[in-house]
């Protein structure tokens, strides 16, 4: 019969059969699992806040352009700045994301070494 535990529980119970490297490479995992979820959540907000700066900037010229202030080739928000916030905000975050995974989780190395 299976057991209905967690695999976390059932390593915790064998934690005295564990080496040094073996709860090294455990707590690197972690870690490497940790920092990943950090940097899903950085992308996600980042986006998530540029987003919303965008919409409260399209209602402000909406807000212009119903009471006459401004024409409509005088808003702020127009195809062109839609574009470049959120084309640079993806490749920022991007590149942050691409930094830390690389160093985080180094290729394997392809040798003799055992």
């Amino acid at each position: 019969m299976p057991s209905s535990q967690p695999a976390t529980l059932r390593l915790a119970d064998q934690e005295e059969a564990f080496t040094v490297s073996d709860k090294i490479a455990l707590g690197e995992l972690q870690m490497r699992t940790d920092v990943a979820k950090n940097i899903m959540k950085l992308f996600v907000t980042t986006n998530i806040f540029v987003l919303v700066l965008l919409l409260l900037i399209f209602s402000i010229d909406i807000y212009f352009m119903t009471r006459n202030l401004i024409g409509a080739g005088d808003r702020i928000v127009t195809e062109n700045v839609l574009m470049a916030l959120l084309g640079a905000t993806t490749v920022q975050v991007g590149t942050i994301m691409v930094s830390i995974s690389a160093y985080l989780f180094p290729r394997r190395q392809t040798g003799d070494e055992e």
